[in-house]
């Protein structure tokens, strides 16, 4: 996969979330998931680290909320939940706007 794929430009979530699809669904089977979101939490306020990109199936607007509830305590697994509930569950296809499958 070409790595600008872990890179959306888009500032709307929405649209941010297609033109990260495909690494969205690599995220959804990623078996490292929480330590990947919880590495982009220890690394927010260094420049260019974690912050940008997609982070543990989150692209940038999502950890931007999830990083409120980090600081504050919140375990990075009650986070993935959390994160879930605000944005879709599954990557949107951006040729169709239907949501991926579920994982297995």
């Amino acid at each position: 996969m070409h790595p600008d794929a872990w890179f959306p430009v888009a500032k709307k979530p929405d649209l941010a979330r297609r033109e990260a699809f495909r690494a969205l669904v690599v995220c959804e089977h990623c078996p490292v998931r929480a330590e990947c979101l919880e590495v982009s939490m220890r690394q927010w306020e260094w420049p260019g680290l974690g912050r940008h990109g997609i982070w543990g199936g989150f692209i940038e607007a999502e950890r931007g909320m999830l990083h409120q509830a980090w600081s504050a305590g919140v375990p990075v697994t009650m986070l993935m939940r959390f994160g879930r509930r605000a944005g879709p569950s599954h990557p949107v296809e951006p040729q169709t706007g239907q949501r991926s499958p579920p994982a297995a």
